[in-house]
């Protein structure tokens, strides 16, 4: 990994760490990672920027945008096939799915979770 992405994944992080006690820094934080991620065409960067993106909407009760880009950071990471990321958005539109009361979509994601995890 490169000094770059190095930076760039420090970034991400330090955005996820707040995403509870601050989501309006990390959201700052995650839209400048995005901007370098696009930058640098580092999908697996935007796709971890997607996951703090729904990390936030979910911290705020926003629900269209936690799903939103939940699928966002899903897409890349199948395109990508990157399981951690693909584990981490199924389990993160999962429990969007369990937050309103669709039991069986979230059942149906958590189900592939674990499908992802038991073949490793």
């Amino acid at each position: 990994m490169d000094n770059n992405s190095k930076e760039l994944f420090k970034l991400i992080d330090d955005g996820n760490t707040i995403v509870h006690s601050d989501p309006r820094k990390a959201y700052e934080i995650t839209k400048e990672a995005l901007k370098l991620a696009e930058a640098f065409n580092n999908k697996s960067a935007m796709g971890y920027c997607f996951i703090n993106f729904a990390l936030i909407y979910r911290s705020l009760s926003n629900l269209a945008n936690w799903v939103e880009y939940g699928h966002h950071a899903l897409d890349i990471f199948m395109e990508l096939n990157e399981e951690e990321g693909i584990v981490v958005a199924l389990n993160l539109l999962s429990c969007a799915y369990f937050h309103v009361g669709l039991y069986e979509d979230s059942l149906i994601n958590c189900l592939r979770v674990l499908d992802l995890c038991i073949d490793d």
